[in-house]
């Protein structure tokens, strides 16, 4: 079995494994928490021995959390991340997504802006009372699934601590940048089309609709258009709040790094000529992560701001998807806004024209 620096590398890995040596001293004293084979069969322990309870789940993840049987809160702070096997699709392994952030992402965007998680190997045991614990709670109507065997990430909790006032957010910054083969004369940006298209389709259900926030006020050179938007997404945040949350994101720069490697990695026509290109798979992985920010109620405590959900996108699979998603949305007016019925998106691009 790979050891966690064979696997997890030496960057976000070892920034995981420091939070987690921290965690665990009072635990596991005399044992040296500073070897990665012994901090993992420490974690992997602790797992063995764990009850899970069941937090949410996506088309190829469960998440879980891990309540020590001992007593004690030893992984307080972390979830467990597992993957399923869904009848008719072939996800990439627990191992290659790890090499996969590590060899690419992490060097890319900054190992500080992601998420720490840690692999872990979890026991048959452990594997059998987690898809008991999804299989009561579970609202997905899928076909058959389960949550599979072998490895799980453990992953660092990002909403906020319990009984500090902090506050907390999580949306997803998508498409950063106009799609370059998007129509030249467009009314919305890729994101804004999209989601009209996704609330037409709910509308026709009957469901609820509002329009989308247009990502790209969130790397506008009008800091007046970055608070606008963060109000938006925020928008039970008192102004302070609001204020405090702009000048963290200017700092970190997060967004604006994105939105560079989303443009790099899909200079042209690549979506339909060469989808399985790595920079491509990269650029697409990024308009799809998601963003955590946890900020302490202390006026002067540090913001966090990271990102998750970077995996390797499937291109082999994903590929058809994208272009058909493209196409529709060029064919049937939702770049130009003139779809029917129309959707309200407010995006920035009809605002400048």
């Amino acid at each position: 079995m790979p050891s966690i620096s064979d696997i997890a590398g030496a960057t976000d890995g070892a920034g995981c494994e420091q939070v987690l040596q921290s965690g665990l001293r009072s635990l596991a004293t005399g044992v040296d928490l500073e070897r990665p084979d012994t901090l993992r069969k420490v974690v992997e322990d602790l797992i063995q021995d764990a009850k899970f309870v069941y937090v949410a789940e996506g088309r190829a993840n469960a998440v879980f959390q891990i309540i020590p049987r001992q007593g004690g809160h030893q992984l307080d702070g972390w979830l467990l991340r597992a993957p399923k096997e869904v009848e008719g699709t072939r996800p990439h392994s627990y191992e290659e997504l790890q090499r996969y952030r590590e060899q690419l992402v992490g060097p890319r965007v900054g190992p500080r802006h992601l998420v720490p998680q840690l692999l872990v190997s979890v026991p048959s045991c452990a594997n059998k009372i987690l898809n008991s614990e999804r299989g009561l709670h579970s609202r997905r109507r899928e076909p058959e699934s389960s949550i599979a065997e072998g490895y799980a990430m453990l992953i660092q909790d990002m909403n906020p601590l319990p009984g500090r006032g902090d506050l907390g957010l999580e949306f997803k910054p998508k498409w950063l940048a106009q799609s370059p083969i998007a129509p030249e004369d467009a009314k919305r940006c890729r994101t804004c089309a999209r989601e009209a298209f996704r609330n037409g389709e709910k509308q026709a259900e009957g469901k609820k609709t509002t329009p989308p926030v247009c990502p790209l006020g969130l790397v506008d050179s009008d800091p007046a258009v970055v608070l606008e938007t963060i109000q938006l997404l925020a928008p039970d945040w008192t102004p302070e709040e609001q204020d405090r949350l702009q000048r963290a994101f200017s700092s970190s720069g997060i967004f604006h790094k994105l939105r560079d490697l989303q443009v790099q990695g899909d200079p042209g026509d690549t979506m339909f000529t060469n989808p399985q290109d790595e920079d491509f798979g990269l650029a697409m992985t990024l308009r799809d992560c998601t963003c955590f920010v946890r900020m302490p109620k202390a006026a002067d405590g540090e913001v966090e701001i990271k990102l998750a959900d970077v995996d390797r996108k499937n291109w082999e699979s994903k590929a058809e998807y994208w272009q058909h998603s493209h196409t529709n949305l060029v064919e049937n007016g939702y770049y130009h806004g003139t779809e029917t019925p129309k959707m309200e998106t407010r995006c920035l691009i009809e605002r400048y024209e």
